[in-house]
């Protein structure tokens, strides 16, 4: 039966981390946590340039953001998933279901 719990884990975790974001996941990227990641911490896949990208469940969105002071420099912006220095980015301001790619070394502020 725990498989038929894990819709309503799932939804619950993503509903949690909308709350505390304020803002909602762009729908596709919404369905993808959904039905691709489920609840697995990561879950890893081919991008279509051959690279093996890790993909955050819903579970670790927060503390890889934490992790990687996402927030503090780039607000609007939720990390994704990664690539070794290369990190997925959406905005979730935009609500479009865009993905963006930043080298990881590269956040930081101007001062």
């Amino acid at each position: 039966m725990k498989d038929a719990q894990l819709p309503d884990d799932v939804e619950r975790g993503i509903h949690m981390l909308e709350q505390v974001r304020g803002a909602r996941l762009p729908r596709r990227y919404r369905g993808f946590l959904h039905r691709t990641i489920g609840s697995a911490d990561i879950m890893e896949r081919e991008s279509a340039q051959g690279d093996w990208v890790c993909w955050y469940g819903y579970a670790l969105l927060k503390e890889r953001n934490v992790t990687y002071g996402v927030q503090n420099v780039a607000p609007t912006l939720l990390l994704i998933g990664q690539d070794g220095d290369l990190g997925y980015f959406i905005d979730m301001v935009e609500g479009l279901d865009a993905i963006y790619s930043v080298d990881l070394g590269a956040l930081g502020r101007r001062e």
